[in-house]
């Protein structure tokens, strides 16, 4: 998915992820770090408080959260 995730930085977003097959879709649920559009990764710190590094071409969806 080609999007400027610089856009959501801080944001909290839903993301689905597809590695190999479609049947192996992974859900994050976090708040986007940060965006490297030269290595096309960003960094996310999911709900539990990790840190996760994704390739941004295996991101198929996002949601932005909006709290209330």
């Amino acid at each position: 998915m080609k999007m400027d995730f610089n856009k959501l930085l801080t944001k909290r977003v839903k993301i689905v992820c597809v590695f190999g097959k479609e049947d192996n879709s992974i859900y994050y649920d976090g708040i986007i770090l940060s965006y490297d559009p030269e290595g096309d990764s960003i960094m996310i710190k999911d709900k539990h408080g990790k840190t996760i590094y994704l390739d941004s071409s295996t991101i198929k969806q996002v949601a932005l959260v909006e709290e209330l």
